[in-house]
C-alpha cells in the first residue's frame, strides 16, 4: 500500500523541528569544549600574533594577513583589487608597511592573494588541514571589524566541502578574511574566507590597537565558516614566486 504525500504543512513544521534539534545539539557541543583545549587554544593564538598582520587595500578595504615567509603574505583574494596593487599593513607593535600584490586567483577558486614586502616578516609554521578530524579545536587571529585587532577564537573543524574550502564553526566577522586558522600544534591549516553575517556587521577603521588576549567561541546562533586548505593556498604561491 503506497503511503499518502506528507501535507505541505506538516512537513516544513517537521524540518523545522529537526533543524531546530541540529542546532540545540550544536550548542551543546560547543558548550562543553575541554577547559585543556582552551587554554592550549589560547597559547597557540597569542604566540601567533606577531606573524599576523592588518591589511588595508583601499579606504572601504579592511582585511587580515600572514607571513607565509620572511618576505611574503597569504591573504584571500577578495581583500585586494589587483596585482602590483600597494597596499598598507601594520604590525602587532603598530609599525606601519606597504606591501605589494604579486598575484591573486580573480574567481576565488580557491580565495588566495599573495603579498610581497621588502619588510622581514615574523613566519608562522604551516601544516596539513586533510590531518584534521571532525570536531578538532581551530584558533584564528584576526581583526574582525568593530570587534578590535589581533583579536582570538576557537572553535571546531567540521569537514573539507570541496577542493577549495572546508568548513569550521570559529566565529568571523568582516576583516577577518584572510586570518589564519591554525591547530592546537600552532601549525596554519587554512585561511579564512567567509561565513553569513548579519548586514550590521560592517567594518569600522581606526588605528589598529593590538586587542587583550581574549579567547572568543562559536557565537549564537551558530554560523558555519568557510576557510581555503593551506594546501591549496601554498599550491597558488608556488606557482606565483
Amino acid at each position: 500500500m503506497q503511503e499518502q504525500d506528507e501535507d505541505p504543512a506538516a512537513a516544513v513544521e517537521r524540518l523545522e523541528d529537526e533543524l531546530e534539534q541540529r542546532r540545540q545539539e550544536r550548542r551543546e557541543r560547543l558548550s562543553t569544549m575541554p577547559e585543556a583545549a582552551k587554554e592550549t587554544a589560547q597559547d597557540v593564538g597569542i604566540q601567533a600574533r606577531s606573524g599576523v598582520y592588518v591589511l588595508k587595500a583601499s579606504p572601504a578595504s579592511l582585511g587580515t594577513a600572514w607571513a607565509v615567509d620572511e618576505s611574503h603574505l597569504l591573504t584571500v583574494a577578495h581583500t585586494v583589487q589587483s596585482a602590483d596593487q600597494e597596499v598598507d599593513c601594520w604590525t602587532l607593535d603598530g609599525e606601519q608597511f606597504s606591501a605589494t600584490v604579486v598575484d591573486l586567483v580573480e574567481d576565488r577558486r580557491p580565495d588566495v592573494g599573495l603579498l610581497e614586502t621588502e619588510r622581514t616578516l615574523s613566519p608562522l609554521e604551516t601544516g596539513m588541514s586533510e590531518a584534521l578530524d571532525p570536531e578538532d579545536p581551530l584558533v584564528q587571529v584576526g581583526h574582525p571589524g568593530n570587534f578590535g585587532y589581533w583579536v582570538l577564537a576557537a572553535g571546531p573543524y567540521l569537514h573539507h566541502e570541496q577542493q577549495h574550502s572546508f568548513a569550521s564553526e570559529v566565529p568571523i566577522l568582516i576583516g577577518n578574511s584572510g586570518s589564519p586558522v591554525l591547530g592546537l600544534d600552532g601549525m596554519v591549516v587554512g585561511i579564512s574566507s567567509y561565513a553569513t553575517i548579519s548586514p550590521e556587521q560592517e567594518a569600522a577603521w581606526g588605528a589598529p590597537v593590538r586587542n587583550e588576549t581574549v579567547l572568543h567561541e562559536p557565537v549564537r546562533p551558530v554560523i558555519t565558516t568557510y576557510h581555503v586548505p593551506i594546501e591549496s593556498a601554498l599550491d597558488r604561491m608556488e606557482a606565483w614566486t
